[in-house]
């Protein structure tokens, strides 16, 4: 799994988006010394044999960044909703687990909640186009564009919807 756009219906009034975004992270260690120098800068033959070897190995940290995001165009938090599809996506890890051995459930302990305020999400200025700042967003973080837009591109972006 990497992504998941969901379209939160709140009380058949209002549209908001939850995206749940599974992120394989891979950070190369480097041996740093506290002058930010290669550790290994006495080169002795053990440094030099150290350091060719490292030359060939790399070494990798992989871990999975899991973030659950809440964007609301007119400033929610969300949290209910966070939790809901958090809950959702461990009870759907469990299950396949169960079936296939690839997927370890304890690494799917903890997910990163993120209600994105009103700083951070484009607002609208009225009551009838939540709708479209729904597809905005998931347009936009789906290809994992910058969310640039803000209510008044709304009319030409109705018009290409």
């Amino acid at each position: 799994m990497g992504k998941v756009v969901t379209p939160v219906n709140i009380d058949n009034e209002h549209w908001c988006l939850i995206f749940v975004d599974m992120v394989l992270k891979i950070i190369n260690l480097i041996l740093l010394n506290h002058s930010n120098q290669l550790l290994f800068d006495e080169m002795s033959l053990f440094g030099y044999l150290l350091m060719w070897i490292l030359s060939l190995i790399s070494l990798f940290i992989i871990f999975f960044l899991k973030t659950i995001q809440y964007f609301d165009s007119l400033g929610g938090k969300g949290k209910k909703y966070l939790d809901g599809m958090e809950a959702y996506l461990k009870d759907e890890n469990i299950q396949m687990g169960q079936r296939n051995t690839d997927h370890n459930v304890k690494d799917w302990k903890k997910w990163t909640q993120i209600s994105n305020g009103k700083l951070s999400t484009p607002q609208q200025d009225n009551g009838v186009d939540c709708g479209v700042f729904v597809c905005v967003f998931a347009n936009l973080l789906s290809f994992n564009k910058p969310i640039n837009f803000s209510q008044k591109d709304i009319l030409d972006i109705r018009k290409r919807i």
